[in-house]
């Protein structure tokens, strides 16, 4: 453990570039355009450097390890996710903090980030059982997803409609999917019913709200008739 990060040339082996740390280094990534490289450490900083010359543009400073990084896919932007409960997104060049998401339960450190196709959403992981997807901009929760043990990956599909997350438990692995749209999950839903509900079965589910037909299905409307 030389508290190193290392670029190194595919097919020489040369070393390209080295960030040292004062603790060991446990995240990486690239941004999207290969220009900055961000790391992340048990030393309670991330670092932002430019790949080509090693200057380093950027510090963040955590109350914990810093175990996990991403960059929005335009570049302008870099998420980390530490043990000290919060996740954070900067703007790479300049440092200044645009968003702060923080997991309140107990070992409710973040290990997973993840910034959606078009950059309007981050996802959370964390130790305290949930993945979170939040709007970048206002920082608004839009869904929290419970687990049954602590998120350890989020990503998203590559048209931002599912997010992926991971969770592992005595060595074994575990990846689920999440549906993010009303629509989707209203139509995933359609897709495994049988029938629409009754009237009484609706009022029963969904109180007072006006009876409707379930599932816009042909096959269901001429079965509940």
């Amino acid at each position: 453990m030389d508290q190193t990060a290392r670029v190194v040339e595919t097919t020489t082996g040369k070393e390209l570039l080295r960030v040292t740390h004062e603790g060991r280094v446990v995240a990486l990534a690239f941004s999207p355009n290969g220009r900055y490289l961000a790391t992340g450490s048990e030393d309670q900083t991330a670092r932002v450097v430019e790949t080509t010359t090693g200057k380093e543009l950027l510090r963040v400073t955590h109350e914990g390890s810093v175990d996990a990084l991403a960059f929005s896919p335009d570049g302008r932007y870099v998420a980390t996710g530490s043990g000290d409960k919060t996740a954070r997104v900067v703007e790479t060049t300049t440092g200044k903090e645009f968003l702060r998401v923080t997991h309140e339960a107990y070992e409710a450190y973040v290990r997973a980030v993840a910034f959606s196709p078009d950059g309007r959403y981050l996802a959370t992981g964390s130790g305290d059982n949930t993945a979170r997807v939040v709007e970048t901009t206002t920082g608004k929760e839009i869904v929290r997803l419970a687990h049954e043990d602590s998120v350890a990956l989020v990503s998203f599909s590559s048209d931002g409609r599912v997010l992926y997350t991971g969770t592992v438990k005595q060595k074994v692995a575990t990846l689920l999917q999440h549906l993010l749209r009303a629509e989707d999950l209203i139509a995933a839903t359609c897709a495994r019913l049988t029938r629409n509900l009754t009237p009484e079965e609706w009022k029963q589910y969904l109180g007072d709200t006006p009876h409707r037909e379930s599932c816009d299905h042909p096959g269901f409307m001429q079965e509940d008739r």
